[in-house]
């Protein structure tokens, strides 16, 4: 009888571990997801697709040149909880002259589905927000090249 309840005790308690370690109170909310972390742009792409003369069309904006070059692609930003955050042009600059950091400010809207950002200079871009885990933060804003409005989805990834 001993045995049994000793069984049945380590049973309820593997058990109950099991359920605490999913537990939903330990969801992340999206602000906790997005800030203090140091995030790179990984992925930009366009839908629909961007046309560059000749017949060509493009959707992968990060990987030509014309839209996103090498240098950019170590920049990183690093949202704050208080509403700010900060943009760091990495170890390569595309112009010299550039400030190393800029500021701005960031904010949800009433359901945290879309996050604007302020830059210095009071443009506001606002991406409407597929994917925040603390790990991928996904986010897509419509944009008018010329007369044609694209879809740009940007991806960051957590370095």
């Amino acid at each position: 009888m001993k045995k049994k309840l000793t069984l049945f005790l380590m049973l309820v308690v593997t058990v109950l571990s099991f359920y605490s370690c999913n537990n939903d109170d330990d969801k992340k909310s999206n602000t906790e997801n997005l800030c203090d972390k140091d995030m790179e742009v990984t992925a930009v792409t366009a839908s629909p697709g961007i046309d560059i003369g000749g017949g060509v069309i493009i959707t992968d904006l990060y990987n030509n040149p014309i839209y996103y070059q090498d240098c950019s692609k170590d920049d990183f930003i690093n949202f704050k909880t208080n509403g700010t955050y900060l943009e760091d042009e990495g170890a390569t600059k595309c112009l010299p002259t550039d400030p190393q950091t800029e500021n701005g400010t960031w904010e949800w809207n009433s359901d945290e589905t879309v996050l604007t950002i302020t830059q210095p200079d009071s443009t506001d871009y606002s991406y409407l927000i597929s994917k925040n885990d603390g790990t991928t933060l996904i986010g897509s804003s419509v944009q008018d090249f010329g007369g044609d409005v694209q879809t740009i989805t940007t991806t960051y990834k957590k370095k």
